[in-house]
C-alpha cells in the first residue's frame, strides 16, 4: 500500500527532475537549489503531521506530497526564465478522462484480480481513455499528426484510425 501511495507523487517528481535539469542547462543552479531547499523546508512539517498519525502510510503520503511540491516549485522557478503556458482545458479534460478510465478499469480488476488479465485491463483503460478524450472534444487534428510522426511506419494505422474516430 505505501508504494502505491508514493507512486502518485513519482510522476510529479519525475517532471520536476526534468525541469530541474533544464534549469541546470540554462545555468540557473541557484533556482534549482532554491526549489530543493524550499521543498525540504516544506517537507518536514508535512512529515511531522502525517507520520505520527499514520505511520508508514503517512510517510508515503508525505513523499507523494513532496513530489507535487517539487513540481510546483519547479514550475514557479522556470516561469521566471521562460514563458511557459499550459493548456488548462487539455489538462482538465485529460484528468477527467484518466479518472473515468481508472474507475472503469478498477472495478473489473477488483472482481477478478489476475496478472494474466493485465493486458486486457491495459487495453480497456486505453480504449476508455481515448473514447473519453474524443467525447470531450479534446483530440484535435494536430494531435493526430504529431502521433503519426512519432509512430513507426508499421504503426501509423493507429493515427489513421484516430483520425476517423474523431471526425
Amino acid at each position: 500500500m505505501p508504494l502505491m501511495v508514493m507512486s502518485f507523487g513519482a510522476l510529479a517528481l519525475g517532471f520536476s527532475t526534468i525541469i530541474g535539469s533544464y534549469l541546470m542547462t540554462l545555468g540557473k543552479t541557484r533556482a534549482v537549489l532554491g526549489v530543493n531547499v524550499a521543498s525540504l523546508i516544506a517537507y518536514f512539517p508535512i512529515l511531522l503531521i502525517f507520520i505520527p498519525s499514520m505511520n508508514l502510510i503517512g510517510a508515503a503520503i508525505s513523499k507523494a506530497i513532496l513530489g507535487f511540491l517539487m513540481l510546483t516549485f519547479s514550475i514557479l522557478a522556470i516561469k521566471r526564465y521562460l514563458q511557459v503556458k499550459f493548456d488548462k482545458e487539455g489538462i482538465y479534460k485529460s484528468l477527467a478522462s484518466s479518472f473515468l478510465a481508472l474507475i472503469i478499469v478498477i472495478i473489473p480488476n477488483y472482481l477478478n484480480s489476475s496478472l494474466t488479465l493485465f493486458p486486457i485491463y491495459l487495453l480497456l483503460y486505453l480504449a476508455v481513455y481515448i473514447s473519453a478524450l474524443a467525447l470531450l472534444n479534446s483530440i484535435h487534428d494536430y494531435d493526430v499528426k504529431l502521433i503519426e510522426e512519432f509512430l513507426p511506419r508499421r504503426a501509423r494505422f493507429i493515427a489513421s484510425f484516430m483520425r476517423k474516430f474523431i471526425s
